[in-house]
């Protein structure tokens, strides 16, 4: 995708990782300050077959929330969007069978209380 952009005249084109949500942030901002057009590609395999595979092969990794560092501001739920964070007794909570171990809710950008860990 990256040889076709460049090939009709963008000079802007940045490769990111979606699940680095730092990364893709900076991209956006760099985006921002080109004059003329911009293109950022997210690059990375499907969670849910990635997932299929780490759990065949025995190493899925499951986030949880730490309710002691939780405060309960809500904006993994709110901001994230994940269908596996939830609310229960104004503290967010991860179903485990839901979680496919991405990571992205365990960086600062989702928790800035950092309160999401590997369980």
């Amino acid at each position: 995708i990256e040889k076709i952009v460049r090939g009709i005249g963008i000079e802007f084109v940045k490769t990111v990782d979606p699940y680095n949500i730092g990364e893709l942030l900076h991209a956006v901002n760099e985006s921002f300050k080109v004059d003329g057009p911009a293109v950022i590609i997210s690059s990375r395999e499907c969670a849910i077959l990635r997932d299929a595979k780490e759990k065949k092969a025995g190493r899925h990794v499951v986030y949880a929330v730490n309710v002691e560092k939780c405060t309960g501001c809500q904006k993994c739920v709110e901001d994230f969007a994940c269908p596996a964070i939830s609310l229960s007794g104004g503290k967010a909570t991860i179903d485990p069978d839901q979680c496919d171990g991405c990571g992205v809710c365990a960086e600062r950008y989702v928790c800035p209380f950092q309160a999401i860990e590997v369980a």
